[in-house]
């Protein structure tokens, strides 16, 4: 699991099993950032609220879709999501 700049570059990363689920390593990885963002892409498993509330309480706008399951459904800002494969890569 990572985390990347805007352009791509890396910022910081966490090696986790690859049968282990991301919400932990993410949390760990948001906390460990040295300033807060101003968005923070993310991938829908990332749609918890532990993750939300964690992105929101550093003043960053949470950009990720909502799961298909989730009772209450998030707007995801798609102009700023599509932009997310060089995160993707990184």
């Amino acid at each position: 699991m990572s985390v990347c700049g805007a352009y791509g570059r890396l910022v910081d990363f966490v090696l986790v099993p690859g049968h282990a689920h991301g919400l932990a390593p993410s949390l760990q990885l948001l906390a460990r950032l040295p300033k807060a963002p101003a968005r923070v892409l993310a991938d829908m498993p990332c749609d918890a609220a532990a993750f939300r509330s964690a992105a929101e309480a550093m003043g960053a706008t949470r950009v990720m879709p909502s799961r298909e399951n989730a009772k209450e459904k998030k707007p995801c800002p798609g102009f700023i999501y599509r932009h997310r494969n060089p995160i993707e890569r990184c």
